[in-house]
């Protein structure tokens, strides 16, 4: 049979529904909290094990929202097809940028594990976050993954490839998750993944309720995915 999605819809369903829970155990494991540099380095050699424990799921977290990009781009190929490819295409490049992050955070991690002194490792760590390269790796991330995801949300919502409500959270996800980054306050953040757990989920059940037929089948993808109230049989 023809294939015009990389990935069925049982591989992006699971991703759906796996990546956001693993994306808020990342949190629960991370040590770290607020915003300065002192503070996260103390938290990293007072916990090693658990900072590298959240950096390995967030690795997780980051592969899976491979299917996860790909799959929603599918779903709105017949209401949306330029805005789920260039929602897509961002949010791939925001995988680029966070697995990026990913792995500095585990080069940090060692040396902090290998006591290089605590005014050494604030100096290196803020070095490269102000430098081009840091820079770099963090525009690829905040534009890729934030603004990727966040006309994904809106083709869905637009297309009602998925329940509104659905992607609705999935934007106030968004919203609640940078606010929670910026003022460096760990519960709004553990608030904004749970808000994403539900909005990924549900998409995700739905998803995993489908047919390959009706994976394949633009028309039939759209019906499958809305609420029974709003499928042509119901209106």
């Amino acid at each position: 049979m023809h294939r015009s999605s990389l990935f069925g819809p049982t591989v992006v369903g699971v991703a759906l529904v796996i990546q956001p829970v693993a994306g808020l155990i990342e949190h629960l494991l991370d040590p770290k909290s607020g915003t300065v540099v002192a503070d996260h380095i103390a938290a990293m050699a007072s916990n090693p094990d658990g900072r590298l424990a959240s950096i390995l799921v967030g690795l997780l977290a980051t592969v899976l929202f491979v299917p996860i990009a790909l799959g929603l781009a599918h779903l709105v190929r017949s209401g949306a097809p330029r805005l789920g490819l260039v929602g897509g295409g961002l949010a791939l490049i925001g995988v680029v940028g966070y697995s990026a992050m990913h792995g500095a955070d585990i080069a940090f991690l060692e040396m902090v594990k290998q006591d290089v002194g605590q005014t050494a490792a604030v100096h290196i760590i803020e070095g490269f976050e102000a430098s081009a390269g840091g820079a770099s790796v963090l525009a690829l991330f905040l534009v890729g993954m934030f603004l990727g995801t966040l006309l994904l949300a809106l083709a869905l919502w637009r297309t009602r490839s998925a329940p509104r409500l659905a992607a609705a959270l999935i934007a106030v996800f968004l919203v609640v998750d940078a606010a929670g980054a910026i003022a460096g306050i760990k519960p709004v953040n553990l608030v904004a993944h749970t808000l994403l757990i539900v909005g990924s989920g549900w998409i995700g059940l739905r998803v995993l309720a489908m047919t390959d037929e009706e994976w394949l089948s633009q028309k039939e993808t759209v019906e499958a995915l809305q609420p029974p109230e709003l499928s042509p049989e119901n209106r």
